[in-house]
C-alpha cells in the first residue's frame, strides 16, 4: 500500500488546479492499482449521473454520457454516503440492480467526492469479473484517499473556474470603461471648442460695452472651460494608459527622465530648486506609457513644494526581482490618512484655488505600474515631504497586461 500512496503522491503532487489531462491520469493510475477495468470521476445533478472522466480498456463509455442515477452503483454509494465495496455482486444483496442486470459488473466499489461541503459526485471502480477476494479495510482506506484527492484537484478547478470567469468579466468591463472614458473624452471636446469660440465672438461683438458684471461672469465661464478641458486631457491620458497594448522594449530610464525633465525648465526657472537624478536601470516596459509615471511624480513633487525651494531626487535601488525607483520631495506631504485614496480617480486633496489639477495623475501612474506587473506606493521621506516609490518586474513572467 505504501509504494501505492507513493506512487499517486508523484502524481498528485503535480496537479495543478484545472489541469484535466493531469487528472484523468490520476484516474487512470488509481484503476490500475486497484486491479479493475473501468474507473470514473461523475458529477451527480438530482437524479442524473454524468460521466466526466473514464478510464477503461475500449471505447465503451465516454465523458458527458448521462445515466439515470438510480440505475448506477453509485446511488447505492450516495445512499451510504461511504465507501461501498462489492467484490461479487452476483452474490451480494444487490443481485437484482438494475446496473447489474442492464450492465452485469461483478466488482465494484465507489466513494462519494465531496466538493466545497456538497457532493458533487462519485469516485468508482468496476469490472465484468468477480475481484475474487473481499475489500480489506486497509484497501477501504486507501480508496477514501482517492476520493479526498480527487475531490480536492476538483474543487481547486471550479474555484480556479469561478476565479478566470470572474477574472474575465472584470476585464471586460474595464475595457468597456476604457472604451467610455475615451468616448466621453473626445465628446466633450467639441461642445467645448464651440462654447469658447462663441464666447470669444460674444466679447468680441460687445468690445467695451460689455459689463463689468458681464466681464465677470465672461472671466468664470472661460475658468470653467479651461477647468473642464484640462480634465478631459486627464481623462484620455488615462484612458491611453489603460486601454492601449503596451509595446514592450528596453528601455533607458535615464535618458527617459532627462525628456521628462525638459517639461520642467521653466518651473525650476520660476520658483528655483534643483532636481536630482542618480544613475537609473534599463528595464523591459513600454516606455512612453511608463514616461508618463516619471512625468506625474517630479511634477507633484513640484507642484506640492513648501516655502523652501523644491527639492527633488530621483533614483532607483537593486531589489531581489524587481527594479524599485523612488522620487523624493521636501514639500508639504500628505498625511498618512489620505494615503489610500489618493491613487484612486478624481482624488483630491486640496481645492482649485489652491493647487490645480484633476485628481488623475496618481490613478494614472497605478494603472500604468500595475499593467508592467509592478506596485505603486508612497511614504514619508526622512527630511520632510513625500517619497513615491513603484517597482517594476525584472523578468515579464506571466507578461505584461
Amino acid at each position: 500500500m505504501d509504494s501505492i500512496i507513493g506512487q499517486l503522491l508523484g502524481v498528485s503532487s503535480t496537479l495543478e488546479t484545472g489541469a484535466s489531462d493531469q487528472l484523468a491520469e490520476l484516474l487512470q493510475r488509481c484503476t490500475q492499482m486497484l486491479g479493475t477495468d473501468i474507473g470514473i470521476i461523475s458529477r451527480v445533478e438530482g437524479d442524473v449521473y454524468t460521466v466526466l472522466f473514464v478510464a477503461q480498456p475500449a471505447d465503451v463509455l465516454a465523458p458527458g454520457q448521462q445515466f439515470e442515477l438510480a440505475k448506477t452503483y453509485c446511488a447505492i454509494t450516495l445512499d451510504s454516503d461511504d465507501v461501498v465495496t462489492i467484490s461479487d455482486m452476483a452474490s451480494s444483496d444487490h443481485s437484482g440492480h438494475p446496473c447489474y442486470t442492464t450492465f452485469g459488473l461483478e466488482t465494484y466499489v465507489g466513494v462519494p467526492l465531496i466538493v466545497d461541503g456538497e457532493v458533487f459526485g462519485t469516485l468508482n471502480f468496476s469490472s465484468p469479473e468477480p475481484r475474487g477476494s473481499v475489500w480489506t479495510e486497509r484497501e477501504r482506506e486507501l480508496i477514501r484517499l482517492f476520493g479526498q484527492w480527487v475531490s480536492r484537484a476538483l474543487s481547486h478547478g471550479m474555484l480556479i473556474r469561478r476565479m478566470d470567469s470572474l477574472g474575465e468579466r472584470l476585464a471586460v468591463r474595464e475595457q468597456e470603461m476604457d472604451r467610455f472614458n475615451a468616448v466621453v473624452a473626445h465628446d466633450l471636446k467639441q461642445p467645448l471648442r464651440q462654447v469658447r469660440a462663441f464666447l470669444d465672438l460674444l466679447e468680441k461683438e460687445l468690445g467695451t460695452d460689455l459689463s463689468d458684471q458681464g466681464q465677470v461672469f465672461a472671466s468664470f465661464i472661460r475658468t470653467g472651460m479651461d477647468q473642464m478641458q484640462s480634465s478631459v486631457d486627464d481623462l484620455l491620458e488615462y484612458s491611453q494608459a489603460s486601454g492601449v497594448p503596451l509595446k514592450i522594449a528596453k528601455v533607458n530610464t535615464g535618458a527617459l527622465v532627462a525628456e521628462v525633465l525638459e517639461e520642467f525648465t521653466l518651473t525650476l526657472a520660476e520658483y528655483g530648486g534643483s532636481i536630482v537624478v542618480e544613475d537609473l536601470p534599463d528595464v523591459q516596459a513600454d516606455g512612453p506609457i511608463l514616461r508618463r509615471v516619471f512625468s506625474n511624480l517630479i511634477g507633484n513633487a513640484l507642484k506640492y513644494r513648501g516655502v523652501e525651494a523644491p527639492i527633488v531626487r530621483v533614483w532607483s535601488e537593486f531589489r531581489p526581482s524587481v527594479h524599485w525607483f523612488a522620487v523624493q520631495d521636501n514639500g508639504i506631504g500628505i498625511e498618512p490618512k489620505y494615503r489610500a485614496r489618493i491613487f484612486e480617480m478624481f482624488q483630491r486633496l486640496h481645492s482649485q484655488t489652491q493647487f490645480d489639477g484633476n485628481g488623475v495623475g496618481l490613478a494614472t501612474c497605478k494603472r500604468v505600474v500595475a499593467r508592467h506587473g509592478g506596485e505603486i506606493g508612497i511614504e514619508d521621506a526622512p527630511d520632510g515631504g513625500c517619497r513615491f516609490w513603484f517597482t517594476l518586474p525584472r523578468y515579464s513572467g506571466a507578461g505584461p497586461r
